[in-house]
């Protein structure tokens, strides 16, 4: 039962794990899908702005003169309508929505980050330095929940910028050549709120998951339980059979189709010389009690009638044959086989059997009587003897007869009971819940 409930335990903790994963993982991918299409739509922007070598704008307060453009000569130029505009490049711009998100208090976030920024405002976060490193090794994004300077968390991602001839226009200045990393963009998604979601989701996972735990341990138990009260009923059963077989005093074991011995009770034990049931169990019943003739000849298993009633699923009764104890001596026997049969299918038999060398006995001598009194009654003349006498003797051969002949009936009879008690116990002797078909 102990090992059923760890069973069970470890299935439910694995369903719980990989739900849990999965939930973990739709999470994680929703978030990233978002983020790097934010991403993607920023770096088109910015690749619209660069392929154009970066837009005018007129000057205002919140737009003045780029200073780290001063190098450019048209940086600046005036209308012919004197209008005053000013060089925004892709940085610019991108700096400018960024803070123009700040002040409405958006909650997406970007940055520009690099490693030898233009602009201190570029330069890299902690999370970020790790992000730009990790690009120079060859890695090619980077993306995880992070909390924040603000307190909250965020789902970043970042990839790289590499320098194109476009980019020179600005950059050529602090050494960079195309295809080199001069940094990247990071999107931040706020993930609080989703994460609270997730979070009651995975307490209802884990309180669904905790009821069918329950729920299964309690069936094992009552389940466990019962197949004890069951068992226990069995084994009362089995005893109480067992006890019957050995309180009788007829000879029965049981065999299984390859003629292995399954069961043995004391007056077979006994009859064939063992005395424990273990000399027998799972030995060929054949080779040990079987396996000559009377003359010594072998006798092969193949010939074997209760081989062959197994085979057939037919119940038969041998008359007499001989045999073997486990000294090496003999008995002639008269037996009787039983199919064990299920589904249909014979799956062993019952053998039950006595030692007819007592009725032999009687046998011999009653014939040797009725030899020696037609002997006699032959030879006297018949107006030799009074007719009285020839009553009396009559009467006292009759007498002679039926006690002989009781012996005989008496055999018969526990026969009878025999054959009644390997029917009635064979499916439990068997322990295999098999039933015992009866003679045809």
């Amino acid at each position: 039962m102990l090992i059923l409930m760890l069973a069970w335990t470890c299935a439910v903790a694995a369903s719980v794990y990989f739900s849990l994963e999965q939930h973990r993982q739709a999470f994680y991918a929703e978030m990233y899908a978002q983020a790097k299409g934010i991403h993607s739509m920023d770096m088109e922007y910015r690749n619209w702005v660069t392929s154009h070598g970066g837009v005018y704008v007129p000057v205002t307060e919140s737009t003045p003169p780029n200073p780290y453009l001063s190098h450019i000569s048209e940086r600046d130029v005036t209308t012919k309508s004197g209008k005053h505009l000013t060089l925004m490049n892709p940085a610019y711009m991108t700096r400018q929505v960024n803070e123009l998100m700040d002040r409405h208090d958006a909650p997406l976030r970007g940055h520009i980050a690099s490693l030898k920024p233009i602009n201190p405002v570029n330069k890299a976060d902690p999370w970020e330095v790790k992000a730009l490193t990790a690009f120079e090794r060859g890695k090619k994004e980077v993306a995880s929940i992070e909390k924040m300077e603000n307190g909250r968390n965020y789902f970043r991602f970042i990839q790289p910028m590499v320098t194109e001839k476009s980019c020179l226009k600005c950059h050529a200045q602090q050494g960079y050549k195309a295809g080199d990393i001069r940094g990247g963009i990071s999107v931040s998604i706020p993930v609080d709120a989703p994460l609270a979601i997730e979070n009651r989701e995975t307490l209802t996972l884990l309180a669904g998951h905790g009821v069918i735990w329950l729920l299964g341990l309690a069936g094992i138990l009552i389940g466990s339980r019962r197949q004890q009260q069951a068992l226990l009923s069995v084994r009362k059963s089995e005893a109480e059979v067992l006890l019957l077989a050995n309180s009788i005093a007829h000879a029965i074991y049981g065999q299984d189709l390859n003629g292995k011995c399954t069961f043995a009770n004391a007056a077979c034990m006994q009859l064939l010389g063992y005395r424990h049931e273990a000399e027998l169990l799972g030995k060929d019943m054949h080779a040990l009690v079987h396996h000559s003739r009377a003359d010594g000849t072998p006798y092969p298993a193949a010939e074997c009638p209760t081989h062959r009633g197994i085979r057939e699923g037919q119940s038969l009764h041998i008359d007499e044959e001989v045999l073997w104890r486990k000294n090496g001596s003999s008995f002639p026997a008269s037996y009787w086989s039983y199919p064990v049969m299920q589904d249909d299918q014979c799956v062993g038999a019952v053998v039950t059997f006595l030692d007819i060398t007592e009725q032999k006995r009687v046998g011999d001598e009653l014939k040797q009587s009725q030899k020696l009194l037609d002997s006699i009654v032959e030879h006297i003349p018949i107006h030799a003897v009074p007719q009285k006498c020839r009553r009396a003797a009559f009467r006292t051969v009759q007498s002679r007869r039926r006690k002989d002949a009781g012996v005989f009936a008496a055999g018969s009879a526990r026969q009878e009971r025999f054959r009644f008690i390997s029917a009635g116990a064979g499916r439990v002797l068997l322990r295999q819940g098999y039933g015992c078909a009866g003679e045809p």
